[in-house]
C-alpha cells in the first residue's frame, strides 16, 4: 500500500468516477484529504479520506485491502470516522478490520441541482425567528467561540486556522444576544463548491434557526458562484434540506467507526 501524492491523484480517479461525493472530489482536486492505493500504475483498490469521511473503492480482494480499510491520515485525532464502501463487496472487509468498533448507519444523498433553489423562498427562510436572534457571517470571534463547546466544535473543525477558513470556507451564525446558538458552514470545500455543515445548540433546536442559517448560507454560495452540496446524516437533516429546495437522491450505507485504540 502506498500513499498517493497530490500530483498523482489522477491515477486513482477512475476508481471513484461513479461517485458524486464532493469529499472525494475535494481530495482528487488537491483541496483537502489524503489517499492510498495498492499501486500508482493501474491501481485496483484505493481509499480516500477527507475530513472524517473515508471512501473505499476497487477490488476488496487486493492483498492490501485490509490495510486500506484501516489506514487514517497521520495525526488524525477525531474519536470516530465514517467509512463508506462505494461497492457493497467492501462491507465484509470493513466489518472484519473494525470488529467491535463499527456499526452501520444510513445516510441520505441529495441531488446536486444548481437550478433547484428558489431565491424568493430562500430569502424568506433566511429571516430569523422572532426573539432576540440575529444572523451574521462568521468572524474571528465566532470561529474561536465555535471551538469551545461540543455541539459547535464541528462547524470549523477541518480548517485549522481562521485564515484557512477565511480563504476556503463560509460561515453563517445565529446568536441569541451574545450567545452562539446555531451555525451553517463549509464542512469542506472543492473547486466550485462546499459541503454543508449545520449544528444547533440542543436547547435551541426546532426554533427555525437552522433553517435561517442554512438559507443564508445557500444564498451566499449562490452569490459567490459556489454549489452548496448537502449529504444528510439523518432524516431530520434530510427534511431540512428538502424544505430548502434539495431533492432526495438515494439512501446509502456507511459505517461509523471508533478510531480509539
Amino acid at each position: 500500500m502506498i500513499q498517493v501524492p497530490k500530483d498523482k491523484m489522477h491515477c486513482i480517479a477512475p476508481l471513484f468516477s461513479a461517485s458524486d461525493h464532493t469529499l472525494i472530489r475535494s481530495c482528487l482536486e488537491g483541496c483537502m484529504g489524503d489517499a492510498w492505493a495498492d499501486r500508482l500504475e493501474a491501481p485496483t483498490a484505493a481509499k480516500i479520506c477527507t475530513t472524517d469521511f473515508c471512501f473505499l473503492s476497487g477490488n476488496p480482494d487486493s492483498p492490501v485491502a485490509e490495510e486500506l480499510a484501516a489506514v487514517l491520515p497521520d495525526g488524525y485525532s477525531h474519536p470516530w470516522c465514517y467509512i463508506i464502501p462505494l461497492q457493497t463487496i467492501w462491507e465484509p472487509v470493513i466489518e472484519h478490520v473494525h470488529t467491535g468498533k463499527q456499526f452501520p448507519v444510513q445516510r441520505y444523498s441529495l441531488c446536486k441541482e444548481a437550478t433547484a433553489f428558489h431565491l424568493d423562498t430562500l430569502q424568506r427562510q433566511a429571516v430569523p425567528p422572532q426573539g432576540n436572534y440575529r444572523i451574521s457571517p462568521f468572524d474571528l470571534s465566532t470561529y474561536l467561540t465555535s471551538q469551545k463547546e461540543e455541539w459547535s466544535s464541528h462547524l470549523c473543525a477541518w480548517f485549522p486556522t481562521y485564515s484557512a477558513f477565511q480563504e476556503h470556507g463560509i460561515g453563517i451564525a445565529a446568536y441569541d444576544g451574545n450567545q452562539l446558538v446555531c451555525g451553517a458552514t463549509s464542512h469542506s470545500y472543492y473547486k466550485g463548491g462546499i459541503e454543508v455543515e449545520i449544528d444547533t445548540k440542543p436547547s435551541y433546536r426546532r426554533k427555525g434557526l437552522a433553517t435561517a442559517c442554512a438559507a443564508t448560507l445557500i444564498l451566499e454560495c449562490i452569490r459567490r458562484g459556489l454549489y452548496p452540496s448537502w449529504d444528510a446524516a439523518n432524516r431530520e437533516s434530510l427534511s431540512l434540506a428538502q424544505k430548502l429546495g434539495y431533492h432526495f437522491h438515494r439512501e446509502y450505507k456507511a459505517y461509523r467507526v471508533s478510531t480509539s485504540v
